[in-house]
């Protein structure tokens, strides 16, 4: 599965068929399956065909907006999220969908409120937190702090994190969640930039290097 799909559906497959039946369920699985697989030309076909079959149906409109943002046609799965969340105002999923994609679109604030939205309403999957770091920094440490909790491993959520703290001048946070990845042999390229940008604000340029040591050996090892 490609980093686009993963990001547009979250940490699994999209729940395709709720809300659905018959050929239109049907349909929509064999949608899911493709979008998964990272098949989105294929995917991209049949959607057109799912909207007819399933009309005004929000769980249509949300595969469609999934297949959309995968696809980086940000303004059809902001067309297709918003359809979806209207149909059905309480799906979690279709508001961060929604959020992901007029986040790409440039409407920071407009997408800040729908993923934070989401995310109270029991999003914890690694791209609705990737994309609140990104639109709200300020809403995202808890959320982050708890993502990371969940998933110790995962370097994303360490890069985010960081960049968080950064944007809102907690240096001193900053540079100890570089050690952490670090000493996890979850940091890469991106981890060092961060904590190269960490030492100039902080002017602590040994701390600097100490991680960007551990990261280089990490890296070392790895390739």
């Amino acid at each position: 599965m490609t980093q686009a799909v993963t990001d547009a559906t979250g940490s699994g497959r999209p729940e395709a068929d709720v809300g659905l039946s018959g050929a239109a369920a049907t349909l929509a699985e064999r949608i899911s399956v493709l979008l998964h697989d990272g098949r989105l030309n294929v995917a991209r076909l049949l959607v057109p065909a799912l909207l007819r079959m399933a009309s005004g149906s929000p769980a249509a409109h949300l595969l469609a907006a999934e297949v959309a943002l995968a696809d980086d046609d940000h303004t059809k799965a902001a067309g297709e999220a918003a359809e979806a969340v209207i149909g059905a105002p309480d799906d979690a999923k279709a508001k961060a969908v929604l959020g992901r994609s007029l986040l790409r679109l440039g409407r920071r604030d407009d997408a800040a409120s729908c993923i934070l939205e989401a995310w109270h309403g029991g999003m914890r999957d690694e791209a609705t937190l990737l994309a609140l770091a990104e639109a709200m920094p300020s809403a995202a440490l808890d959320p982050l702090f708890a993502g990371l909790a969940e998933s110790p491993h995962s370097g994303r959520l360490y890069q985010a994190l960081t960049r968080a703290l950064l944007d809102l001048g907690e240096t001193a946070a900053a540079q100890s969640l570089c050690e952490v990845a670090a000493a996890a042999g979850v940091a890469d390229l991106s981890n060092r930039v961060l904590a190269m940008e960490a030492a100039t604000q902080a002017g602590d340029w040994n701390a600097a290097r100490e991680i960007c040591e551990a990261i280089d050996a990490k890296l070392q090892v790895t390739n």
